[in-house]
């Protein structure tokens, strides 16, 4: 979007579309525990609405996305 003055205008440079075709299509959900990994000692995790706000200040300073 050229007026957004993005660092790659076009979407199809930065997406994999066979790849988010193939997470949504899925006709089974995929509900996963971390019980047993934090059982043995991986207990380093990130807040998911901190992880993501994170990530969008990042791709916005770096005008991957307006």
């Amino acid at each position: 979007m050229q007026q957004h003055n993005l660092a790659e205008p076009d979407l199809d440079q930065l997406v994999s579309w066979w790849h988010t075709d193939a997470d949504l299509g899925r006709e089974q959900e995929c509900v996963n525990d971390t019980t047993k990994s934090r059982d043995f000692g991986f207990d380093h995790f990130r807040e998911t609405r901190s992880a993501f706000f994170d990530l969008f200040e990042r791709l916005r300073a770096e005008r991957i996305i307006p």
